[in-house]
Parts: structure tokens; sequence; C-alpha cells
């Protein structure tokens, strides 16, 4: 893959993955990485879909509104990825 100057890394896009399965960024990626053959590519579809447009030449593009990580305090949008993944909300009224 080719990165496109003016967009964010894959290694932002790891991290955000990391992020949003519950480990500690910048310390738990090393977790997701072991863990991955163990896995199915259940979202890959979804990924190659809504976050992550891939090029032919190997260049991409990340869609930034599944993402926080520019503008808030956490890597990404909960309420975004949430539509794509099917998860329920969590409410946190009571």
């Amino acid at each position: 893959m080719r990165k496109n100057a003016a967009n964010p890394s894959l290694e932002l896009l790891y991290s955000a993955f990391t992020y949003y399965t519950g480990f500690r960024v910048n310390s738990g990626e090393y977790k997701v990485m072991g863990l991955t053959p163990y896995g199915k590519p259940k979202y890959k579809a979804l990924i190659l879909e809504k976050l992550i447009d891939l090029k032919e030449d190997g260049s991409f593009r990340l869609d930034q509104s599944y993402f926080n990580y520019a503008t808030g305090l956490t890597m990404t949008n909960k309420i975004q990825i949430n539509t794509i993944t099917k998860r329920p909300q969590v409410s946190t009224a009571e």
C-alpha cells in the first residue's frame, strides 16, 4: 500500500481498531496482532466498503467520519462505527 501524504496512516487505523476492541492505544497493538490468526474476517467487506478506499495502485483513503483521533479524545467515533458493526448503543442515561 502507498500512503497518501494528506491522509492518515495505516498505523492510526490499526490504533483505532486496538482502541475499539478495548485495548490501550500505543501498548495493546501487539495483543490485537497476536489474536489476529484466531479471528475470522467477519467485517472485512464492511471495512473495505465503508472505512477504507483501497485503490489499484496501493494508495488508500480513510473515511474520517468513523474516526475521532483528529478532533476528539478517542480513536473512533463509536456512534458511526456501531452503525456498521450493528452493535447496540449503550445508554449512559439512567
